[in-house]
C-alpha cells in the first residue's frame, strides 16, 4: 500500500474515533416538585416552574434516550415533557402514564432537540406525591 493511502487510512481512523469520542449522554436533567401534584402542574427546576424557566438542551443533534419518573407513592398518573415554543407555548415531546405505579423507566427513540431548546415538565393527568423526573439526552458536544 502507498504511503498516500496509509495516510489517509490513519486520518480516516482518527476522524471516526473523534466523532464516536464527542458523542455524548447528558448527565440527566431533572424536574421535581413537593407536595401532593395534580394535573397542569408544572414540576420545577430547582425552585422555578419549569414553565417559567425550563432547562436549555446543551448538546448538538440531541435524542431524548430514556425518560425516569419516580414519586413517593404508588398512584396513577402522566406526566409529560415539553419544549417551548415561545412564550407561554409549548409542544409535548414525549409522555410517560404511570398506572398504579411507584416508578417507571420509559426508553425512547427519535425525539430530537436541539441545542439551546427549552424543555419543560408537568403532570397532564392523575395525582402525584413528590414527583421527580429525569431525562438523559444524547448528543454530540461539536
Amino acid at each position: 500500500m502507498c504511503n498516500f493511502c496509509l495516510q489517509i487510512a490513519f486520518m480516516e481512523q482518527y476522524a471516526r474515533q473523534f466523532v464516536a469520542a464527542s458523542t455524548v449522554a447528558s448527565p440527566g436533567f431533572t424536574w421535581g416538585k413537593s407536595g401532593n401534584i395534580t394535573a397542569t402542574t408544572y414540576l420545577w427546576n430547582d425552585t422555578v416552574p419549569s414553565d417559567k424557566t425550563g432547562r436549555i438542551v446543551p448538546l448538538l443533534n440531541g435524542q431524548i434516550t430514556n425518560i425516569v419518573v419516580a414519586n413517593e407513592v404508588t398512584n396513577t398518573f402522566t406526566i409529560e415533557v415539553l419544549k417551548r415554543l415561545g412564550a407561554g407555548s409549548f409542544s409535548v415531546l414525549e409522555s410517560v402514564a404511570l398506572t398504579a405505579e411507584r416508578k417507571k423507566t420509559k426508553e425512547v427513540t427519535g425525539i430530537p432537540v436541539a441545542l439551546g431548546d427549552e424543555l419543560a415538565v408537568r403532570v397532564s393527568a392523575g395525582a402525584a406525591k413528590n414527583p421527580v423526573v429525569a431525562v438523559i439526552i444524547r448528543g454530540n458536544t461539536k
